[in-house]
């Protein structure tokens, strides 16, 4: 299993962009809504892209975005992104966490069960499973208006 939680900052041009493996058995992922009314000087077209490479991820299977709404509290995913890869035994969690001074990688179980905690408290704000490509094909025909 998979844990993603893509946070948007101040150096980063949009949205997160989501790479998956077909490898992965399934990924959970929490986006925030904030980065979805950004507008750019280059015009929507960024936005376009990020918003679709959301939708087709979205599509895949054993994969669920979910998107953390501009009503929830900012300390939910305010901290920085990060993202926990978990393995079947004898393997090891392995947890990243991105932040704009560079960012921390571990191997610690302890440590990775902390981010796993963090993660679920950020997810039990997102909106449900089946919201999220409504709203994002909602923000995609705002762009083209």
């Amino acid at each position: 299993m998979s844990l993603l939680w893509s946070s948007y900052g101040p150096r980063t041009r949009g949205p997160p962009v989501i790479r998956i493996s077909p490898r992965l058995s399934s990924v959970l992922s929490a986006v925030p809504e904030s980065p979805l009314h950004a507008t750019f000087a280059s015009g929507p077209g960024i936005m376009q892209d990020q918003l679709r490479k959301l939708l087709d991820v979205s599509e895949l299977p054993n994969t669920k975005v979910r998107i953390v709404p501009l009503t929830a509290h900012p300390t939910y995913g305010s901290n920085s992104s990060m993202t926990i890869l978990t393995f079947n035994h004898p393997w090891a969690p392995v947890a990243s966490i991105d932040n704009p001074m560079g960012g921390n990688h571990t191997e610690d179980p302890e440590q990775a069960q902390i981010l796993e905690a963090e993660f679920d408290h950020i997810a039990s704000a997102a909106l449900p499973v089946d919201k999220p490509r409504d709203l994002l094909i909602e923000y995609m025909e705002r762009l083209h208006k």
